[in-house]
């Protein structure tokens, strides 16, 4: 009766301050209600000890796989669980009630204990849940890599049945059919369902091409080859080659080359470089593993956010094929590298876009993106070519080699990363310092020179007035 009659108070005090309390769970809903809107709780004591007696009563033990953390790796829904923030709630009161000592008390303490203790009951119960939502993502994904893997196993190998010219061929024409095959729309339930949508927030989308990157952000960085020239021009090359595990040689590949841009554009812009690039991509094409042919895009009015959209060609790479791109880019965490440019129109979703030539014309609106492959899981080495151009002198050249070794351990975690960057990082620094310092040098003479030029010429022009002056 004592710890009630606290309840009571503290109910009291949070109602009159526009709080509504934990503690209100003792009451039943309709009297909850009435309190909250009253801001005042008169109720008889035996409102609160009834709602006690069944927070006493409640057993909170669940059987589920959640509250055990033991979810299959192959559930691809959440499981059901009894277990809720009420039940909890009503549990630490009857535990609250259980340990309560009149002596000790103070008001306020039992809002802040029960405040306090089912905050932690739901943060426990929330980690549980996201553990068992991590492995459903888990499984969904795995379900969705199998379906992929198998439409990629049955294109491939039309593909090699057709032959490479067939299959483009007839891949252009299905695409023509799938925007054609509508009849006519005059009238019908599929054209009133395509025009209804094709008139909401969401076929709104399609009136308009796909938003174009900012430049800055897909810009060709990479040389198609170094041009070096006249034989003398370029010394021996310094090469260093790495043996990393398969799945960080993407990665690794893009820091170099970010690393490159970012001392060409921001630090020493007066020393230029030039880098070439070529990888080479490895997969198992008879599991239905491919290299995905995707163009960069954007968010709308967000240039700098990019986003894949998968290419409709259905082109893809032979396990062994060179990729020598024009740029690498982290799109979300995919490394792609972009090969060139191309018109894109965005495909209407099925089942409106077999009226998409009455919607949008024979030429759907386009802009001209990027197209790249994505190198994420596939690029089994790689090789860079850095070369810095120095002022009238001999230049330097760094060639990279990154060679992909299987993981026993499985995917290299962040940390394998960052360490093996930070060796290569400070390979790269020491390569580079001694042309910088050199090209500083040279930069202070040819400076040097241009002022006693200038100041000779002046120097030339006056002696030349002098001259002519008494002349005329």
């Amino acid at each position: 009766q004592e710890f009630l009659r606290c309840v009571a108070e503290e109910i009291n005090h949070a109602l009159e301050n526009g709080i509504a309390t934990r503690l209100l769970v003792l009451l039943p809903q309709k009297l909850r209600d009435t309190a909250v809107s009253r801001k005042k709780c008169d109720f008889d004591i035996e409102f609160l000890d009834e709602g006690l007696r069944r927070c006493e009563a409640l057993v909170l033990k669940c059987p589920c796989s959640i509250c055990d953390k033991t979810v299959p790796g192959d559930t691809l829904c959440m499981p059901d669980c009894s277990v809720s923030k009420r039940k909890l709630l009503m549990n630490v009161l009857a535990r609250t009630a259980l340990d309560f000592d009149p002596a000790r008390y103070s008001h306020g303490d039992i809002t802040r204990l029960v405040v306090a203790r089912h905050s932690d009951a739901c943060r426990s119960r929330l980690e549980r849940r996201s553990f068992a939502r991590a492995v459903i993502q888990r499984a969904k994904r795995d379900m969705h890599v199998a379906a992929s893997r198998k439409r990629t196993q049955r294109i491939e190998a039309l593909r090699d049945a057709m032959g490479a010219g067939a299959f483009s061929e007839m891949v252009s024409r299905q695409l023509w059919t799938r925007r054609t095959r509508g009849s006519s729309p005059s009238g019908g339930q599929d054209w009133a369902q395509t025009l209804q949508w094709w008139h909401s927030d969401e076929g709104m989308m399609y009136w308009n091409p796909p938003p174009q990157p900012h430049p800055q952000h897909v810009s060709d960085v990479l040389r198609r080859g170094l041009g070096r020239g006249l034989p003398g021009c370029f010394p021996v090359p310094v090469e260093k080659t790495l043996e990393v595990p398969k799945s960080v040689v993407p990665y690794l590949a893009l820091r170099i080359t970010d690393w490159l841009q970012e001392r060409q554009e921001e630090r020493f812009p007066g020393l230029k470089s030039r880098c070439f690039m070529s990888g080479r991509v490895n997969f198992n094409r008879e599991d239905g593993e491919r290299v995905p042919s995707v163009h960069i895009s954007c968010k709308q009015h967000m240039g700098d956010n990019l986003v894949l959209l998968d290419a409709a060609s259905l082109e893809n790479l032979m396990p062994g094929d060179v990729v020598v791109p024009r740029a690498l880019l982290n799109v979300n965490g995919r490394v792609v590298a972009t090969v060139a440019w191309e018109d894109v129109a965005l495909a209407l979703p099925r089942p409106h876009d077999k009226f998409d030539v009455y919607l949008r014309g024979n030429m759907p609106p386009t802009s001209r993106l990027a197209v790249g492959w994505d190198l994420t899981n596939t690029l089994e080495e790689a090789e860079l070519h850095i070369v810095w151009l120095c002022l009238w002198g001999r230049s330097m050249e760094l060639v990279v080699k990154l060679v992909g070794t299987e993981d026993t351990a499985g995917n290299a975690t962040d940390e394998t990363l960052q360490e093996l960057w930070q060796s290569l990082s400070n390979d790269l620094a020491s390569h580079y310092a001694p042309m910088y310092q050199r090209f500083l040098v040279r930069r202070r003479l040819y400076v040097d020179l241009e002022e006693r030029t200038t100041a000779a010429l002046r120097s030339l022009m006056q002696c030349t007035r002098s001259l002519v002056q008494p002349m005329v």
